[in-house]
């Protein structure tokens, strides 16, 4: 089966999405969280004083964009964690349901170290990152500079 038909037939299937971006170290302008429901409705959360509540309606190609993102990354092959864990460190979680298939994948340090850049990255890291982006991408907050 060609990615056009997994990417129908997936468009077809209930999908959901969560990103949480959080660091103990950095001051809480840099903690927040998307919710992307089933029906399209993309909510983000930023805790910061005060906290910041958003809602839109994901259009559905950027819905279609972000089915074909989680498809070419392997999302669901990707290990639940990524990274080594280290005291005050950032962390990248990500919830993707897509019809009765889940998985979280918790992304330990940096998506955008100079010290590393992205070819010289471990590749599973790399396919996780690259998702994040697009998630990140939908947090429309110009407080929040986190990549």
């Amino acid at each position: 089966m060609n990615a056009a038909v997994l990417l129908l037939a997936a468009m077809a299937l209930p999908f959901e999405a969560e990103a949480t971006f959080s660091n103990d170290v950095v001051g809480p302008c840099c903690v927040f969280h998307i919710d992307i429901t089933r029906n399209g409705m993309v909510r983000s959360k930023v805790i910061d004083v005060p906290v910041r509540v958003t809602e839109a309606r994901l259009s559905d190609d950027k819905r279609s964009k972000l089915l074909a993102a989680i498809e070419s990354v392997r999302f669901f092959e990707l290990p639940e964690s990524i990274g080594a864990i280290m005291m005050h460190d950032e962390e990248r979680q990500m919830t993707v349901r897509v019809g009765e298939r889940k998985r979280e994948v918790v992304i330990h340090g940096s998506c955008s170290d100079p010290l590393f850049p992205e070819d010289k990255r471990d590749p599973l890291r790399r396919r996780a990152c690259a998702l994040w982006g697009r998630l990140r991408a939908l947090l429309n907050d110009p407080k929040v500079t986190v990549p």
